[in-house]
């Protein structure tokens, strides 16, 4: 009996321990210094954390501490960004072959590398949300064409290995820019352009691009659990949804290419927290 008391003991004890480790996400300034109302995750030996003040909007949700602002103090991320028209976004290239690209992506990368939602994309690309960003939008198409058998999306008409070459060079000039204030779109943007490399045949760029995405969904805390967020009105229930998405989408992927290459795993399980 006593040696069953000692374990429940022991056992509570390392709970306690494992919640106390498992850092925050924060919103507020006084830990993310970029005020660009995003997510950012520090964990617990980060000594931003020190820096944070006795606010009153803190919460703290299944032991982890939550740093939130009220919703009307979030700034848009993408504020920055000028509305652009998507055919703007696709360098000129007219609507039907946009969405003739667009289409091909969500029918044949999209079913096994969910990392985009296309409800929400698609809702974002009509109404100016902020799913939707000029930067995805090209890796959209640049991915796409990558299925098309369009001549018209080839640098080289006479080389299919070239189909959404210019898309993708647009984005990367575009990444450069956003990657200053990086939001989930980002993500989502550099896993697409990791896989438009391996389809190219350029596995080192991908693999480089791939683990540009899995930082920063670290850096976002997309390893945590938000579901507490949708009772403070800081994340809408959509927006969990897909943080989880892109998290696993990224995960399995991970583990899909360093079975292939021989190489470590960047996203380890004990990292993740739902």
């Amino acid at each position: 009996m006593n040696g069953s008391i000692r374990h429940d003991d022991a056992s509570s004890d390392m709970d306690s321990l494992a919640e106390n480790f498992k850092g925050r996400l924060a919103l507020d300034e006084s830990l993310n210094f970029d005020q660009d109302g995003e997510m950012r995750y520090f964990g617990p030996t980060s000594g931003r954390l020190q820096f944070q003040g006795s606010s009153s909007n803190r919460v703290s949700i299944d032991g982890s501490a939550f740093s939130v602002s009220p919703p009307d103090q979030v700034s848009d991320s993408y504020g920055y960004i000028d509305p652009i028209d998507p055919i703007t976004a696709g360098m000129g290239v007219p609507k039907d072959v946009q969405d003739h690209l667009i289409d091909l992506y969500f029918r044949w990368e999209q079913p096994w590398y969910a990392v985009v939602d296309e409800e929400l994309f698609r809702e974002s690309m009509n109404n100016g949300g902020r799913y939707w960003t000029p930067l995805l939008h090209n890796c959209i198409l640049a991915l796409g064409s990558r299925y098309s058998d369009r001549v018209d999306v080839r640098s080289d008409p006479d080389d299919p290995n070239t189909a959404g070459k210019s898309f993708l060079e647009e984005a990367k000039t575009q990444l450069h820019r956003e990657m200053e204030r990086p939001s989930l779109t980002t993500i989502q943007a550099l896993g697409l352009i990791g896989m438009v490399y391996i389809a190219m045949g350029a596995d080192a760029a991908g693999w480089l691009h791939h683990g540009m995405a899995n930082r920063l969904s670290l850096d976002m805390g997309l390893n945590l659990d938000p579901a507490g967020f949708e009772e403070t009105n800081a994340m809408t229930p959509r927006e969990i949804q897909l943080r989880r998405q892109i998290y696993w989408t990224l995960y399995c992927h991970d583990k899909l290419s360093s079975s292939y290459t021989g190489r470590i795993c960047s996203m380890l399980v004990t990292g993740t927290v739902f």
